[in-house]
């Protein structure tokens, strides 16, 4: 079955002045998450949601988007036996599970299971 895009994130070393550029750029505004250097994209509704934030230490952070799957443990193993790496291994965050892998030349995916 074929999977649509459900969340987009943009991750980089300086949060608050991408969220500048990217507001600016698009006349985005944005929720901050209580806790996180991370705010979601306040989108109109039927739109891609999105949300931009401080990326964690270490390679392949970027923009990353995320597609839904019922079993979010066997998509990152078909993705390590295709030949990507583990970037963040399933993260309970709310409302949903998230895990993020690299595709064999580093591009990040993300893996999302609704709860």
């Amino acid at each position: 079955m074929s999977q649509s895009i459900a969340f987009f994130e943009v991750m980089g070393q300086d949060a608050k002045k991408l969220q500048s550029f990217y507001g600016g750029l698009f006349g985005w505004s944005f929720s901050k998450v209580e806790g996180m250097d991370y705010s979601f994209i306040n989108t109109p509704e039927g739109q891609v949601m999105g949300g931009i934030g401080q990326a964690p230490q270490g390679p392949g952070w970027g923009t990353t988007f995320y597609v839904p799957v019922d079993d979010i443990a066997a998509a990152v193993a078909h993705a390590v036996e295709a030949g990507g790496t583990v970037l963040m291994p399933p993260t309970e965050v709310p409302e949903t599970t998230i895990a993020v892998v690299a595709d064999p030349e580093g591009h990040p995916i993300g893996i999302a299971q609704a709860r």
